[in-house]
C-alpha cells in the first residue's frame, strides 16, 4: 500500500496544489491527513481542501486549530477516523485528533482521555494516526520545546502499533523508532514538506520525504 501523509496545511491551498502537482496521484492508495486542515476554519476551506483528495481513498483527522465544523465535516464525508478504528488491507487504522488542552486551539483533550480512548481501539497490527507526536521525542520540537503528548507515547510503547504517523510540530518532520513503532512526524504542508510511505505485507516501512 502507498499512502500519502500529510498534515498542518493550515488554509495553504497554494501550497497543497504544489504538494499534489509534485506526485503521481496513480501511485497513491490511500491519503491520510493528520489534522490542522484548517486555520480555526472556516469550513468552506476544508471542504475545498478534501476535494482535491478524489484521486485515492481519503482519511483524516482535525488538529487543535481546527473548528468542531471541520471535525463534523469529515463526519458526515465518512472519512474521519477521530476516536476510530478502521479496518484496511492487512491492518488497522486508528485515529486521534486535536491537542492538549491549556495549549491554543478548539479541539483539546485531556491526556488522560486521550490514553483512555487510545487503549481502546489501539494494537499491534494498527498504524495510528494523531495529530500529537509523542513527547521527548525527535518529532515533536518546537521552538526547543517539547510539544507532544505523553498519553501518545505511553500508547506506543505499550501498545505497539506497528506504525505511527503525527504532525503538529512543524520544525519536527522526522522519524523515530520507540520500541518496536516506526513513528513518523509527516510534515507540514505550510512549510512545504509532506511524506510518501510504503506498506509491503509484511509490513515492512519505507518512507520518502516530499519538499515542494
Amino acid at each position: 500500500m502507498k499512502i500519502l501523509a500529510i498534515s498542518d496545511i493550515h488554509n495553504e491551498i497554494q501550497n497543497l496544489d504544489k504538494l499534489l502537482w509534485s506526485i503521481n496521484k496513480k501511485d497513491v492508495d490511500l491519503t491520510i491527513i493528520c489534522g490542522d486542515i484548517t486555520n480555526y476554519g472556516p469550513k468552506d476551506y476544508a471542504e475545498r481542501i478534501i476535494d482535491k483528495f478524489a484521486f485515492a481513498k481519503l482519511l483524516a483527522i482535525p488538529g487543535n486549530l481546527d473548528l468542531n465544523e471541520v471535525l463534523t465535516l469529515l463526519e458526515t464525508k465518512n472519512i474521519s477516523i477521530h476516536g476510530k478504528r478502521l479496518k484496511l488491507d492487512g491492518f488497522n487504522v486508528a485515529g486521534y485528533g486535536g491537542g492538549l488542552v491549556g495549549s491554543a486551539g478548539v479541539i483539546l483533550n485531556m491526556e488522560e482521555k486521550i490514553k483512555r480512548d487510545l487503549a481502546k481501539i489501539v494494537d499491534s497490527k494498527t498504524m495510528l494516526v494523531t495529530h500529537l507526536p509523542p513527547i521527548n521525542s525527535t518529532l515533536d520540537n518546537a521552538d526547543g520545546k517539547h510539544i507532544g503528548s505523553k498519553a501518545v507515547r505511553e500508547i506506543i510503547e505499550t501498545k505497539k502499533p506497528f506504525l505511527h504517523l503525527c504532525g503538529h510540530a512543524h520544525e519536527s518532520p522526522a522519524e523515530e523508532k520507540i520500541n518496536e513503532t516506526f513513528c513518523i512526524n509527516v510534515g507540514s504542508v505550510k512549510n512545504f514538506v509532506g511524506t510518501l510511505i510504503e506498506i509491503d505485507g509484511s509490513k515492512n516501512i519505507s518512507c520518502k520525504r516530499l519538499k515542494f
